[in-house]
């Protein structure tokens, strides 16, 4: 039967003076979504290698507070580069256009409220994971990105192409092009920066 407006509520109906969900705070966070990686570097003859990206927050000092890290993408051996182009087999062609990875992941950083962002640095790593036949185990960093946490604006995301410049990148000089990354980037501000933005 039909329930009149003044009649009671059941005994077991949620209680509307309270919220459904907990309320908490905002957190200051940095935000890294991985597109891809292109032009990497090829596995060494009879390894294995992989790539990933690394998203940390250090302290000046270098001492690592947080890690954020993809998915271990898979690389072709250097087997490829003969089928590429490079007939000869001396590797000189360890980079190859066609050798990318899709990774398609989000990675978060929580920034501590403690210390100021002078204090804080963010890096953000290409890296090669490669094993040899020997079981020797190496990682080679392709690209990397520093800068302070409050360098990026508020809630304004940034698309970014990040390429290896030749001064550091450890792909041989002769292989063209050079490794590249492709993200987005977006701040999150803490709880009491909010009212400051407008």
């Amino acid at each position: 039967p039909p329930v009149s407006s003044s009649a009671p509520l059941p005994a077991a109906f949620p209680s509307l003076d309270r919220s459904l969900w907990p309320v908490e705070p905002f957190q200051h966070r940095l935000r890294a979504l991985v597109h891809q990686a292109s032009a990497l570097p090829l596995a060494p003859p009879g390894g294995r290698a992989t790539v990933r990206v690394a998203f940390r927050l250090l302290r000046t000092d270098g001492q690592m507070l947080h890690e954020s890290t993809s998915a271990d993408m898979p690389l072709p051996g250097s087997k490829s580069a003969v089928e590429m182009g490079d007939a000869s087999g001396s590797g000189a062609h360890s980079a190859v256009a066609g050798t990318e990875a899709a990774f398609g992941q989000e990675l978060v950083l929580l920034v501590p409220p403690g210390p100021t962002a002078n204090d804080l640095s963010v890096q953000l790593s290409l890296e090669m994971v490669s094993a040899s036949d020997t079981g020797a185990v190496t990682s080679t960093s392709l690209l990397a990105l520093h800068w302070r946490p409050d360098v990026l604006p508020v809630l304004s995301p940034i698309h970014l192409l990040a390429k290896a410049s030749q001064a550091v990148s450890p792909v041989p000089s002769l292989a063209r092009p050079r490794p590249t990354l492709m993200l987005s980037l977006v701040r999150e501000p803490a709880q009491e920066q909010i009212d400051a933005l407008g």
